[in-house]
């Protein structure tokens, strides 16, 4: 009789142990391949800018990526950023139109959106730059 009861026991343990694995095995593979959302700050790094050209425009857009967890454990968000080519700027305000060829994702990463979705950059040269910050201060 202590036999038979000690046989079950060993074998409800080996069971809940089991089950415990197998649970653990599933939600490894599971969790990997199942597309994340995540929310990232970039900073906008401006390109080809002309001598003595200054351009202003928001620090940083947040962008909404989405991938896998193993693209995201791959991917280093602290060296991410907005590259933008400023060579067809004129002067004055410039709409920036964005997209992932300007973030350079790594393929299992895709770009799902970004804000401030309307981006403006202003280009102008250092001189008025400087006057422009003059005035506000002595304003």
């Amino acid at each position: 009789m202590v036999r038979r009861k000690r046989s079950a026991q060993s074998n409800r343990i080996f069971l809940k142990i089991s089950s415990l694995l197998l649970g653990a095995f599933f939600w490894y593979v599971w969790s990997g391949i199942y597309p994340l959302t995540r929310n990232v700050s970039v900073p906008l790094s401006f390109y080809n800018i002309p001598d003595g050209a200054v351009v202003t425009s928001p620090e940083e857009l947040t962008v909404q990526l989405r991938g896998t967890r193993q693209a995201f454990l791959a991917l280093d968000a602290e060296t991410l950023a907005m590259y933008i080519d400023a060579h067809r700027f004129a002067e004055g305000p410039n709409n920036v139109t964005v997209g992932a060829d300007s973030l350079f994702l790594p393929e299992s990463v895709r770009l799902v959106d970004y804000t401030p979705s309307n981006i403006v950059a202003l280009m102008g040269h250092e001189e008025q730059q400087e006057s422009t910050k003059q005035s506000n201060v002595q304003a």
